[in-house]
């Protein structure tokens, strides 16, 4: 892990040496105790580093003092990221940075799991085929019949329901023998990844944002899922268990290394700052204007779950692609990296898509 974490640090130096008014002292500083804090296995030792990095960000702005790192979720229009007088300090690119440099000091403790860490970091995702075994997963493909729920953030014709008490579907969800097999093998292999902070805090996750999800993708709809982007600026996994294959217009689409915070992609989210700087949470509030502007990607990209033209991920390097899966395999994707929901197909009859669905977003980052 301490490659990645060298590479990282001397990423984020080249670009403050580039683009930003801290002087060649200060950068030298800021590199120094980062690499101190990738080698540090104390809490304490931990605290003390990133509270000299504060100190060394704020200078004499002593009202921000002990704010930096307690952020606690992604919102960007309601975070100091986007206080015009920090704007040159690019908080966002440190937190981005430093919430990475996290992953990989935990993973340098998790033994014989080098090949998947080793992928989820380098691509961003990671695909496990077979994942049950014969009799699990017809078992829990026939609870998928009976009583899936699809959720979502926003009431939109992508939608399949065929259960309608939510407070139903938990107990009946939780309560099915072959369901919480599927749930407990997932939580052991995210947990060995080193995203979270231990087997109870991945476990309570995965538990609490677990559903069966049920979505029609459909060309002609219009879903601002398929839209590029990202969902935090924190390392942060989603996990999907299809039990059917998934063919390429349907499928979830991911830009490959799209996970690291390259020199490229570090200026690209820069820009985005300098603008999201020039707009007043006043915007955010107001959202029927959003909403009769048809921008809730707008709205969102504010919140801090940026989008990504077609230029912007050229400028990147990147690129989106579908990720076709075989029945009865478990997709893993951190999705600070960018991706989207595939374009979908033209018949609504073959446009279902069935899957267990959850992440291990969590709110203390540091």
């Amino acid at each position: 892990m301490l490659s990645h974490s060298n590479l990282l640090i001397s990423y984020l130096r080249e670009f403050l040496h580039d683009k930003s008014f801290y002087d060649n002292r200060k950068i030298l500083k800021i590199e120094e105790l980062l690499l101190k804090y990738i080698k540090s296995d104390s809490v304490k030792n931990n605290k003390d580093i990133l509270n000299k990095i504060e100190k060394i960000i704020f200078e004499e702005r002593n009202q921000y003092i002990g704010k930096l790192f307690k952020i606690k979720v992604k919102y960007a229009a309601n975070s100091l990221a986007t206080e015009i007088d920090l704007c040159n300090r690019h908080i966002w690119i440190i937190w981005s940075v430093i919430s990475r440099l996290k992953i990989f000091q935990r993973q340098r403790h998790i033994k014989n799991n080098s090949s998947l860490i080793n992928e989820i970091n380098n691509n961003g995702f990671l695909l496990i085929p077979d994942f049950l075994d014969k009799r699990t997963y017809e078992n829990v493909y026939s609870d998928s019949l009976n009583y899936p729920i699809a959720l979502n953030k926003s009431d939109t014709s992508t939608i399949s329901r065929n259960l309608f008490s939510f407070k139903d579907f938990n107990i009946s969800f939780y309560r099915n023998d072959y369901t919480a097999l599927l749930l407990k093998k997932i939580i052991v292999n995210i947990n060995n990844l080193g995203f979270n902070n231990g087997l109870r805090q991945t476990s309570n996750l995965v538990k609490r944002t677990s559903f069966w999800q049920k979505l029609n993708i459909i060309k002609s709809c219009e879903d601002i899922q398929k839209d590029c982007h990202m969902d935090t600026f924190f390392p942060s996994l989603k996990f999907w268990y299809f039990p059917l294959k998934v063919e390429k217009n349907k499928s979830f689409m991911y830009a490959k290394k799209s996970n690291i915070m390259s020199v490229e992609r570090i200026n690209v989210e820069s820009n985005k700052f300098k603008y999201i700087n020039n707009v007043t949470t006043k915007l955010l509030e107001n959202r029927s204007t959003l909403k009769n502007n048809n921008s809730s990607s707008y709205e969102s990209t504010l919140q801090g779950s940026l989008r990504f033209s077609s230029n912007e991920m050229k400028q990147m390097n990147l690129e989106l692609k579908p990720i076709e899966v075989p029945e009865n395999t478990l997709l893993i994707a951190d999705v600070s990296g960018m991706h989207s929901r595939g374009i979908g197909v033209d018949d609504m009859s073959s446009s279902l898509r069935i899957a267990v669905h959850g992440n291990t977003r969590h709110v203390k980052v540091f």
